[in-house]
Parts: structure tokens; C-alpha cells; sequence
């Protein structure tokens, strides 16, 4: 996401002239989940040097919705400036002011900085700014940096002085530093100025910052001396990586910053939300199953035009994966938005059954009566998994998953259809693995048990699933 997916359509140039690479809504609330647990105090004064969007703004006040926070921001972009004018205008917790960050004196300083700094190559600072941002971070930092550092390296370094002791800060940044030469002079100020606790590398074929092979790197510290052990991590959520691994302090060697990406360790998920990883949706309303629903000819059965199958438990026994090779075990679901002039040229026996069902009153059943087109299901996409949210808890010993490893299936609103949020696609079968795993007594805690054990799960407990 590089361009602006907030406010309308300017330039691509535009942004990138100031080096403005937003940050997705979603990763900014992944980001700031994973550091509420390092902030005690009740109240927290905050910074944000590089506004952008606002999304860390938004994420925060969400976020830490339970303690007394007070947001200023910074943004050099007078579009921008007044566009978060208008969002915050009625929040007196948050203040915008128009600046450059790298202009501004610390005049009062932060328990956490949050940001997502510029992304300007070397190249396109001008000498001129370049000598008196090097000039800066001697005169603040007594640190030398390299002529072919990245913008974001002097903002991090600026920032160190806005930043109240054992405050924390929180950065969003390409991963080059770790590596190239001009990146030492941070990887000292990680390893010597202050305590690094967190490093998290997202994980994605595709960058959120210029250069394609550039990694989006989050790193965590506080300003006290360092201490404790660094926690490295992978993958594609920073709540809930994929791997992670701790390593020593005196273990950080400032050249070889790369490789403590190499973890292996798995991650533990159990006990984590269910809606965390997913969305949740009811299967299709059909408004008649046993009009809809049958066994078709097989010229109808195979045109995607036309039909869909659909789940039945009683038909896939003793099996927990469906696939492209025995989907068609299924009945199917007529599934078309085909208008009937069409139907009737191409297919003449379906006209002639929807004829026959608009003799016996099916299109004025309550559903389908009320729909544009009497006979056009809604159309989802296949699920990630299927579950059947009505069961008998002293039958069975665990309640029912299915995985889907195809695109062609449905389900009736007898069943609840789970899709997997796109930054955890990867985690299909491990996530399939715990939910198969989850005893009666989390559902029983979640669902609305009746008599005689049944017991019903809505789409909405079902996200409060712990697995």
C-alpha cells in the first residue's frame, strides 16, 4: 500500500518526493496490539513524527482505549496537515501541527514514539541538507552518519531526544539498515544507547517501501540501558508471528544484523482469539433447500454458470479436507446470476424447472420473494473452512471442522463459513490443526447450549473462540 488509501488520489511522485509510504490500516493496529503489553502507566503522552494517514493515531485510540492518552502529531504535508484536521477536529486528545520533523526542537518529550518515517534515499537529499543533517546528529547524538544514509536514519536519531527516559519507541522501517554500511550507525544506537526489546520482520512478496527486495521491519526500544535478552520474530502478523527466537544482548554484532532473521522456532498459538485470524460467515439462505438443492445432470453440475456444490456432513464421513478431487460427492446448489431469457436459450430444462417451481409458489416463499431475482442465491466464495455450529455436545467429542482446498463449494446456513484474513493464509493447516483440537467446554462457554447437550454457536461467538 504506497499510495494514499485515505484521502483520494494525488500523485504517486507527489508522495514520494517527501518519501510518504503509508502504512496499511491493518498493519498499524497489528503493530501497536503488540506493544500494549510494555506500556504500564495510566496515562501516556505520545508522538507521532510522521502523521501520514493517521492510521497509528487511529490505531492507538482504539487500541488503548482504557488508558488517558494524549496523541500529538507531526506532518510536513499541508494536504495531509489539513486533512487530519478535519478527522481530529472533535478529539481533544489528539493535535496535528505542520512541520519537518527534523526542524522541530524538543521542547517536551514522550512515554512512546510511533512512526513510520520517510523513505528518502541518499540520492535525493540535497548536499546542502545532508551537511546540516549530519551536523545535527553530532550536535544531539555525538554520532557520525554516513553520507549515504536514508532519511529515516536521522529522523530515528532526532527522535531520541523527544523521547522521556525509559520512554519507548516504536518504528516502522525498511530493513536495508540491517546489513548495509550506512544502517551501523543505527545498529549501534540499537546495540549502546538504548534497550532494543523487539524486533519483528513482516514477511510478504511484496515491500511496502521502494526497493522491491526491502524488507518492512518493526523494531522496539526503550531509552534506559540495555538490558534482558532481544526478542527476534517472522511472519506475516507481528501479534501472532510465525517464528520467534531470543537472543542476547552481547550476541548483537553490528555487521551481522541479517542473519538473526534465520529463526526457526514455531510459534505457540493456543489460547489466542479466533477473530484475530478470521472472519466468520453464515452459509447461504437458500429459501427452499429441496427446490435448490439436487442432484443435476451432470452438463448443468459441471457449468460454473449454473451450480455450486454444497456441503453435507452425512456425505463426506470419516473425512476433514475437501478438495478438487472429491467435491463432486456433493449435491449442487443452483448458484447462477444468468437472466432467464439466457437460461431459456441455452438451457431449456432448467426454464422449464424454474417454470415449475414458479407454479408451486417457490418464488413466493418469504426468502425468495424478497429477493431482486426470485431464484439467484448469494453468492459467497468458497470458505476456508466449514462448521457446523449446531451439534450435540454429549455425542460428539469434538465439534466439527472441515477444510476447504478448493474453490468450488458452499455451504447452507446450516453452517458457518471461516475465511482466513489474508496475512494468515499461510496458516491454514496449523490454525486447522488447533481448531480440531478444541474441547466441548470452549464452546459450551461461547454457545447457547438447550436441552439434551444441543448446542448453537453464532457467527459472532464463534470469533470469541480461544484455540
Amino acid at each position: 500500500m504506497k499510495q494514499l488509501s485515505l484521502f483520494g488520489d494525488e500523485k504517486k511522485d507527489d508522495y514520494q518526493e517527501l518519501g510518504q509510504y503509508f502504512t496499511p490500516e491493518w498493519m498499524a493496529r497489528d503493530i501497536v496490539k503488540s506493544i500494549k503489553s510494555y506500556l504500564d502507566k495510566e496515562s501516556v503522552d505520545i508522538l507521532e513524527p510522521a502523521a501520514g494517514e493517521g492510521v497509528f493515531i487511529d490505531a492507538l485510540r482504539e487500541e488503548l482505549y482504557d488508558k488517558n492518552v494524549l496523541i500529538s502529531g507531526v506532518e510536513i504535508d499541508p494536504k495531509l496537515k489539513s486533512r487530519l484536521d478535519d478527522k481530529y477536529r472533535n478529539d481533544r486528545n489528539v493535535s496535528i501541527s505542520r512541520n519537518d520533523f527534523l526542524n522541530v526542537h524538543a521542547k517536551k518529550k514522550s512515554d512512546l514514539i510511533i512512526t513510520n518515517p520517510p523513505y528518502v534515499r541518499s540520492q535525493k537529499i540535497s548536499r546542502l541538507q545532508k551537511l546540516r543533517l549530519q551536523e545535527l546528529s553530532v550536535d544531539e547524538m555525538g554520532i557520525e552518519v554516513s553520507g549515504y544514509a536514508s532519511l529515516y536514519v536521522y529522523f530515528m536519531l532526532h527522535a531520541h531526544c523527544f523521547l522521556k527516559q525509559n520512554g519507548m519507541s516504536v518504528w516502522l522501517l525498511p530493513g536495508d539498515f540491517l546489513g548495509n554500511n550506512y544502517g551501523r550507525v543505527l545498529r549501534e544506537y540499537l546495540t549502546n544507547k538504548v534497550d532494543l526489546l523487539r524486533m519483528h520482520m513482516y514477511t510478504f512478496t511484496e515491500s511496502y517501501f521502494e526497493n522491491a527486495t526491502v524488507s518492512s521491519l518493526v523494531v522496539v526500544f526503550k531509552k534506559e540501558q540495555p538490558t534482558g535478552d532481544v526478542l527476534i520474530t517472522k511472519g506475516s502478523r507481528m501479534a501472532v508471528p510465525d517464528e520467534k527466537i531470543d537472543i542476547q544482548k552481547n550476541d548483537l554484532e553490528t555487521d551481522k544484523w541479517l542473519k538473526l532473521f534465520n529463526v526457526k522456532s514455531e510459534v505457540n498459538i493456543v489460547g489466542q482469539r479466533l477473530g484475530d485470524f478470521v472472519d466468520v460467515k453464515r452459509g447461504i439462505a437458500t429459501g427452499n433447500n429441496a427446490f435448490f438443492i439436487k442432484e443435476l445432470p451432470r452438463n448443468i453440475a459441471e457449468d460454473n454458470m449454473l451450480s455450486i456444490p454444497v456441503y453435507d456432513p452425512k456425505l463426506f464421513l470419516n473425512k476433514d479436507t475437501i478438495t478438487d478431487a472429491n467435491v463432486n460427492v456433493f449435491k449442487h446448489v443452483l448458484y447462477t446470476r444468468l437472466d432467464r431469457e439466457v437460461i431459456g436459450h441455452k438451457y431449456p430444462n432448467l426454464e422449464e424447472y424454474l417454470k415449475w417451481g414458479e407454479d408451486n409458489d417457490i418464488d413466493k416463499k418469504y426468502i425468495t420473494s424478497h429477493r431482486k431475482v426470485w431464484y439467484q442465491q448469494e453468492i459467497r466464495k468458497s470458505p476456508d473452512y466449514i462448521f457446523g455450529n449446531i451439534f450435540n455436545a454429549k455425542r460428539l467429542e469434538r465439534a466439527r471442522f472441515v477444510k476447504v482446498d478448493t474453490d468450488r463449494i458452499i455451504a447452507t446456513n446450516s453452517f458457518l463459513l471461516i475465511y482466513l484474513k489474508p496475512e494468515f493464509k499461510n496458516m491454514k493447516d496449523i490454525l486447522f490443526d488447533k481448531l480440531t483440537k478444541v474441547p466441548h467446554s470452549q464452546f459450551l462457554e461461547i454457545g447457547r447450549v438447550y436441552g439434551g447437550g444441543m448446542v448453537k454457536v453464532e457467527p459472532k461467538e464463534l470469533l470469541e473462540l480461544r484455540i
